[in-house]
């Protein structure tokens, strides 16, 4: 299948000012963590790298610490698109053939013994033919599914047997799916040489899977769009930060967190999130030189939205329950804060 450009009216969705389910922001209902929507409101550079990445077919490369969006936004987009998500979440145990494709060696060696210890019946054992080819025990990989859904359908499996995609489609929109969006998330998390085993197939958009000859290429009308993030807890080879589009999520300011806050948590009262802002925002949080600090920390996106929803869950009101507010404060602050 050609490739073709990413049209200028699927570049156009993104110009709204929530991505994700579409819905008006009054109507919205969910927060970020469940893909629902995530705000953008005027950050017109973030908005830019994602078009710059769908029509270079470039990476896009998510920084920053943790929960300030970047696993939900790309969620984010592939409802915004209506495009067919996949995600693979990096551990340390991850490698290149995790995402790309590998033989499934248990299941051959358990074909294998089968084949060689039939078991006998009412009708008398008759001996399994055991495939000798690797390639009837292949296991696609989420990058592999990303580029070419049908013959990773087909993949280790016996003519005219298919697996189920384990892409999820849009929840909004033509049920088509025919593009993709892949997560790779937190990278940081893997080996070293992973980042750097990723140059090819990113770069010139072909997976060698072992144990298959036909190299993997896109079968999809446009490139899938593969958002990778970081915590940046490690630092990533130069080679590897050329081949992808570059964004920095930071830490947002009081005002930003406040108007995401109650576009996030309906009906809850301004005074309610003004009182959290002032408890846990440090300030100067998300300004040029602001230098986070033990004693007062930066707050995430998602802490924020945590505390907020909290609070209006349990009702609290500013000068009344006080106590309360101190006691959550301490919950809230000390998440995570250990050794800092």
């Amino acid at each position: 299948m050609t490739i073709t450009p990413v049209p200028a009216a699927t570049l156009d969705l993104l110009n709204a000012e929530a991505l994700g389910s579409g819905k008006p922001i009054a109507e919205q209902g969910g927060d970020a963590r469940g893909g629902e929507y995530w705000l953008l409101g005027d950050n017109t550079h973030l908005r830019l790298a994602i078009k710059v990445a769908l029509i270079t077919g470039r990476p896009l490369l998510l920084l920053g610490p943790s929960g300030t969006g970047k696993s939900s936004l790309a969620r984010a987009i592939a409802e915004t698109l209506r495009w067919r998500f996949y995600d693979v979440a990096v551990t340390s145990q991850t490698r290149l053939d995790d995402l790309t494709g590998s033989v499934d060696l248990v299941r051959r060696l358990h074909e294998a013994q089968l084949a060689a210890h039939p078991v006998p019946d009412a009708d008398g054992a008759e001996r399994r033919r055991f495939p000798a080819e690797a390639g009837a025990f292949m296991e696609p990989g989420r990058l592999w599914w990303a580029f070419a859904p049908t013959s990773a359908a087909a993949a280790g499996r016996d003519v005219g047997k298919e697996r189920a995609d384990p892409g999820q489609l849009p929840s909004r929109g033509p049920a088509g799916g025919d593009n993709a969006v892949l997560l790779i998330d937190e990278i940081d998390k893997a080996e070293p040489d992973v980042p750097n085993n990723l140059l090819i197939p990113l770069g010139s958009w072909e997976l060698k899977v072992p144990g298959r000859e036909a190299v993997v290429v896109p079968t999809r009308p446009h490139r899938p769009l593969v958002v990778i993030t970081s915590n940046e807890e490690r630092e990533m080879p130069p080679a590897f930060l050329r081949r992808c589009i570059e964004f920095r999520l930071g830490y947002l300011t009081s005002a930003r967190l406040t108007e995401v806050a109650a576009k996030h948590v309906p009906g809850v009262a301004s005074a309610l999130i003004a009182e959290l802002a002032k408890r846990l925002i440090p300030d100067g949080q998300g300004t040029e030189g602001f230098t986070p600090n033990v004693i007062r920390p930066p707050v995430s996106t998602a802490e924020f939205i945590d505390a907020v929803r909290a609070a209006h869950g349990l009702g609290l009101h500013p000068g009344v329950d006080d106590e309360t507010f101190a006691d959550l404060e301490m919950v809230l602050r000390h998440r995570g804060r250990r050794g800092r």
